[in-house]
């Protein structure tokens, strides 16, 4: 369970301060495949970063599985969002010296992962080959177009198999047909592993897989719909 209860966050901007978000209430359920949509300054991404703890409210009260994030120190919040967080950015934000394999064991490696060197890439060469780039497993970024980059940020996301993956417009860099496949790949492990999904996103057809749509405008919860709502 994700509980926002009041979330303001504020921006200062010159002599004064923007708010970004005012007071926001939400509660995601364990196992959510949730969409985050609206307009562009609504405060989608600021909402986004308070939940993966890449940023702090203004006030209001934050929790994760039972855990308040406030009362935790940085060091612990680093190792909160190391150990039960995926991210998933627009801008890819691979390591350019790594290979595709390189980039998707990573967080095994920074996690410190209980397999074995060959479970290991085991697992990294089957996620690889989930989203489709069996076979550039060498390459790196830079070989690669940008569809194949975000396909290479999914599949590092998910291979830790974290409680929660924070997803910024997914599918913005992948043709229909690789996006479709993504998302099942995505819903698969939703239900399988009761992975928490949480997307911000323009895409109806994330809009359309979700259980849970949140509609923001201006810092405020326009609506909530509910799978069984629509």
């Amino acid at each position: 369970m994700i509980t926002l209860d009041a979330i303001t966050k504020g921006y200062q901007r010159g002599s004064s301060e923007v708010a970004a978000l005012r007071g926001i209430s939400i509660k995601i359920k364990k196992g959510d495949f949730v969409a985050v949509a609206g307009p562009s300054g609504s405060g989608k991404t600021t909402m986004m970063n308070i939940i993966g703890l890449l940023d702090r409210p203004s006030s209001g009260r934050l929790m994760i599985e039972g855990v308040p994030m406030d009362d935790l120190s940085r060091r612990e919040r680093t190792r909160f969002r190391r150990e039960h967080l995926g991210f998933i950015f627009q801008s890819f934000n691979l390591i350019s010296v790594l290979s595709v394999f390189e980039n998707v064991e990573l967080p095994l490696i920074i996690a410190r992962s209980p397999l074995s060197s060959s479970q290991r890439r085991k697992k990294v060469s089957e996620v690889i080959r989930r989203v489709g780039l069996d076979g550039r497993e060498d390459h790196k970024p830079a070989e690669l177009s940008g569809g194949q980059q975000q396909r290479v940020a999914i599949a590092r996301a998910l291979v830790t198999v974290p409680t929660l993956v924070i997803a910024d417009e997914p599918t913005a860099n992948l043709d229909s047909a690789t996006g479709e496949r993504i998302l099942s790949l995505m819903k698969e492990i939703n239900r399988n592993n009761g992975t928490t999904f949480l997307f911000s996103t323009h895409d109806p057809v994330i809009r359309d897989m979700a259980d849970h749509v949140i509609l923001l405008h201006d810092g405020n919860v326009e609506r909530e719909i509910l799978g069984s709502e629509r």
